[in-house]
């Protein structure tokens, strides 16, 4: 982002000159991050699709507010890039409750699969924020790969809060169009917000 560029490039040029730094901020590197989607749902939907993403930008992030129809209190949230439901997700996640953490690992997934979202059956009112950022997804010459955080809340007793983040990889070479949502059971509520920001 802005505070991020400026201060690389601050120290870069301290360290070339051999002399003390200071930072200055100005309006043009306002458009660091740039917002390419901003939706929400103003009805209960199976699948949410993202198409059309701009191919112009070094990196893309994902942030999400989501909550499911579902009677139960979590239903598995699933993320495909460019419609691939191919055996080509790979997933390694780290997950925290109360003070216990906990890792594991996936390969060969039909999708990014490892996250569960907060839904009817769960408590009301709760929604799961899901952040990811997907690094360099237009260039051809590497696979995919993405930095996961997803925050939820089930209960408001020890252990009820859950926190993971993951890598997750995608085995293939193609820039990410398109990225599509679903839930293993029911469907995302109205009030699901889905935001894409191209990152300079």
């Amino acid at each position: 982002g802005r505070v991020r560029r400026a201060v690389d490039e601050a120290i870069t040029n301290a360290v070339n000159a051999g002399g003390k730094i200071t930072l200055q901020f100005g309006a043009g590197s306002s458009s660091d991050y740039v917002r390419l989607v901003n939706t929400t749902l103003v009805a209960n939907v199976a699948t949410v699709t993202l198409t059309n993403i701009a191919q112009t930008y070094s990196s893309i992030r994902l942030i999400a507010h989501l909550k499911g129809t579902s009677a139960n209190a979590v239903e598995t949230l699933s993320v495909t890039v460019n419609g691939d439901t191919s055996a080509i997700y790979d997933i390694q996640e780290l997950k925290g409750t109360a003070s216990t953490a906990s890792s594991t690992e996936s390969f060969a997934q039909a999708a990014f699969n490892n996250n569960s979202i907060s839904c009817g059956g769960g408590l009301a009112g709760v929604f799961t924020s899901v952040d990811v950022l997907f690094s360099d997804y237009r260039n051809t010459a590497f696979n995919r790969d993405s930095l996961w955080r997803v925050a939820r809340k089930d209960s408001t007793s020890t252990g009820g809060l859950i926190y993971k983040e993951s890598a997750g990889y995608y085995r293939s070479v193609n820039a990410i169009t398109s990225l599509e949502f679903s839930l293993s059971g029911g469907n995302f509520t109205n009030g699901c917000v889905f935001s894409v920001y191209g990152i300079n």
